[in-house]
């Protein structure tokens, strides 16, 4: 492939920050209303629209007592997806091809990626640190990947590292052509004898890497560095997304989770009015008659300017009003009644009567936007709200969740691959020059589709309304094993045992009165009824006789050994009257494997 060589027209054109490719406007929108609730800016477009009227200086305030309410909401989000990552099936197996045995120990593939990684130590905390936000804010941003610049030796391997650019940096991009990104480093140049800051550009290409740095106030860059990697293909992946259309070539993408916007919007227009109705209608505001004018103006509301012939102008210590101003914790104060006005009140001060209630009803609007925009991503279980709130709620779609955070997991291995693919090749070219070599030891992602995204709290609900509602037995103890799972997640040792003990009770899921009467009525065997009973204690018997080998043999043969010391339970009773129950004996003796005294 030819080289692509850039004029030096074409080159001041790419610098001069006027120019952009066709997309740069509608990208950049499409990802500050994700970034407006993920990075918690002040929504100043969005509270303007809804108060067109409004004095500069009320608007000041209202940004001034702003708080990011919905940067939580994002937060959130990340967090769960982080949890991809923790998935059972989510695994990076790398392949121990022929070609891996001519790189020295310790320069792998596998070390540089796992171990060695630069900054993040591996690429998947780099993946989960930085690229799931990267993705789920901007889905038109560029991950470019090329050396780290240092000096190198030259018996070294080179540092590719994958380096984010928003859509706001990407001044040009031509898929598997070249792209031209503005970089956020900034650079010292000194013009008459003044040192001043410039700004860096990238251009990549299918061939070559190239830096160029600001040297002077009139736009002119000059070629700072260039790695010609000779690749053949352009060492750039989109984050990308939902596919929202096509513009001369260009594909526009949109965040698989932008349908939370509109919600989070209405929740930051309405949390701006509610600080103002909190201020206004929850706050004591005490009133009395008095005579106290403004010190400047004496009570007129205007005074004399400076300049302008002397023309009167709104007083500035009272904005007009001719009162002494007060603070939101000072009394307000009226004037005494002129001549023939109405007498003074007795007493002649009170308290200003105020409504509440709009505070309350805006409280839960504001709740409720919250959990319309998580639901429409179905994560509606991350709210804090009540999941009874207002007949807005409703029980968690797990197969739309399972979809949704699937397709993301999808978008992430799909990234991942191509960022192996650029260091691999970035690495190992020069030494193992066959390709399909080369791609023989890149590794494979698995894409998970078990995913531990749900809280235990919710888990928690799940089983006991399975109970309460009498369902199926099966199901239950399936809910509790995934509940246990989750709740004893960073416990190993609980969360196996807990697993063993739902997984070998032949009962689990049965409550103590339907045993009783099933055994009772001679619908479960003498075998299961001592295990249920005695699972706890069988258990712990097998750990202390067998090990760890244990846990890891097969489901069938732990039922073996478990049946097994039923058996022997069985036998070291004295009849089988004793362990069936005698009309002498409690059915919750005979579950419990008691004997006849009690004893």
């Amino acid at each position: 492939m030819a080289t692509i060589k850039f004029s030096l027209e074409q080159l001041q054109n790419f610098f001069s920050g006027k120019y952009f490719h066709k997309a740069y406007d509608e990208t950049i929108e499409l990802a500050d209303e994700i970034k407006l609730h993920a990075d918690g800016i002040y929504p100043k477009t969005l509270i303007e629209e809804r108060r067109p009227s409004e004095s500069q200086a009320v608007n000041d305030y209202r940004q001034k007592i702003w708080e990011p309410i919905t940067k939580g909401s994002f937060i959130k989000i990340n967090t769960s997806l982080n949890k991809i990552r923790r998935s059972s099936d989510w695994s990076i197996k790398y392949n121990l091809s022929k070609a891996a045995d001519r790189i020295n120990p310790g320069e792998a593939l596998k070390d540089y990626c796992e171990t060695s990684f630069p900054f993040f130590t591996s690429l998947t905390n780099w993946a989960f640190g930085v690229l799931l936000k990267t993705y789920l804010v901007d889905a038109n941003a560029l991950i470019c990947v090329y050396p780290i610049q240092e000096n190198i030796a030259a018996n070294e391997f080179l540092k590719p590292f994958p380096y984010v650019y928003y859509s706001d940096q990407v001044v040009e991009y031509i898929e598997n052509d070249y792209a031209v990104v503005k970089s956020s480093d900034k650079v010292i140049y000194t013009e008459n004898k003044i040192q001043k800051w410039g700004d860096c550009y990238y251009i990549l290409t299918t061939l070559s890497v190239q830096r160029y740095e600001q040297y002077t106030s009139k736009n002119d860059y000059r070629l700072a560095w260039e790695y010609k990697h000779e690749l053949g293909i352009l060492p750039v992946v989109k984050t990308r997304g939902l596919f929202k259309k096509a513009l001369d070539g260009n594909f526009i993408f949109e965040s698989r989770i932008s349908s939370i916007v509109p919600h989070l919007n209405d929740a930051l227009r309405e949390y701006s009015d509610l600080q103002a109705e909190v201020v206004q209608h929850i706050y004591s505001e005490k009133w009395e008659f008095a005579g106290d004018d403004c010190n400047e103006c004496k009570g007129k509301g205007i005074i004399k300017s400076a300049g302008f012939a002397g023309k009167d102008i709104s007083c500035h210590a009272c904005t007009g009003t001719g009162n002494k101003p007060r603070g939101p914790y000072a009394t307000l104060q009226l004037k005494q009644p002129m001549a023939g006005e109405s007498t003074l009140p007795t007493p002649p001060m009170g308290y200003v009567q105020k409504q509440p209630e709009i505070v309350k009803i805006q409280d839960e609007r504001i709740d409720k936007h919250i959990y319309k925009a998580l639901a429409s991503i179905n994560m509606e279980f991350l709210s804090e709200s009540p999941l009874a709130q207002s007949g807005i709620a409703k029980d968690v779609d797990r197969d739309e969740l399972n979809n949704f955070v699937n397709s993301i997991a999808e978008d992430i291995v799909s990234v991942l691959d191509s960022i192996y693919y650029f260091i691999n090749e970035y690495r190992y070219k020069i030494l193992i020059p066959n390709q399909d070599d080369r791609i023989a030891m890149l590794p494979s992602i698995a894409v998970p589709e078990k995913f531990d995204i749900l809280s235990s709290t919710y888990l928690e609900q799940q089983v006991q309304n399975a109970k309460n509602n009498k369902v199926n037995p099966v199901i239950v103890n399936a809910l509790e094993i995934e509940y246990a799972n989750k709740k004893f997640n960073n416990d190993p040792s609980i969360r196996e045992r807990v697993a063993l003990v739902l997984q070998l009770d032949p009962l689990a899921g049965i409550s103590e009165d339907d045993k009783m009467v099933r055994f009772n009525n001679g619908w479960i065997t003498k075998e299961n009824a001592i295990i249920s009973a005695n699972i706890q204690e069988f258990i712990s018997r097998a750990i202390e006789e067998k090990g760890q080998d244990f846990f890891d043999m097969d489901l069938k043969d732990k039922k073996k050994i478990i049946l097994e010391y039923a058996k022997q339970q069985i036998k070291e009773n004295s009849s089988s009257a004793e362990i069936l129950g005698d009309t002498e004996k409690s059915e919750e003796e005979i579950i419990n494997n008691k004997p006849a005294d009690g004893n």
